[in-house]
């Protein structure tokens, strides 16, 4: 099974990169600004929905995993216009192009598509997202969900550590 690996040079990508590798899947991965070595690894703009579906089809993965993300919230709030190009408008790309070819999406998401107010949330809870950051997510768990492509919803809390 080929997977294709969006944000593999982020502090989670290399984690999973390097674990489905170790489990013998055939991986291949992207990046942006911290680039990786290898002919498995390709750069990838976001903000050119055209280039995104390029790498899609060059690498024909049977399962996408959109880690990608303008993930720092002072950033979505000053950058609106580009944290929804790449937060939104690309994984709504990504979704588009695994429905049409029949291929799963793991779509990574964050605890902040909700406030914080009403925990527990469940899969079928509401959105209720306090800054542009997790609008831009529920937006893009939202297009998925319309989309009706194969998916998976993975929402994670603030992540820290190093590689």
């Amino acid at each position: 099974m080929k997977v294709l690996i969006i944000g593999a040079s982020s502090f989670l990508g290399r984690k999973v990169d390097i674990y489905l590798s170790k489990e013998r899947f055939s991986t291949a991965g992207t990046y942006f600004m911290n680039s990786l070595e290898g002919e498995k690894y390709k750069r990838l703009n976001l903000l050119s929905l055209n280039e995104t579906k390029g790498i899609l089809c060059e690498v024909a993965p049977d399962v996408v995993i959109m880690l990608s993300a303008l993930s720092t919230v002072e950033e979505c709030e000053e950058k609106k216009s580009i944290a929804l190009e790449i937060n939104t408008f690309s994984v709504g790309c990504v979704a588009e192009w695994c429905l049409k070819n029949s291929k799963h999406l793991v779509f990574i998401s964050s605890e902040c598509v909700f406030d914080g107010l009403s925990s527990p949330y469940y899969e079928w809870s509401q959105h209720s997202p306090i800054n542009f950051y997790g609008k831009t997510k529920a937006l893009a768990e939202e297009m998925i969900k319309t989309m009706n492509c194969s998916f998976a919803i993975i929402r994670l809390p603030i992540l820290y550590g190093y590689n």
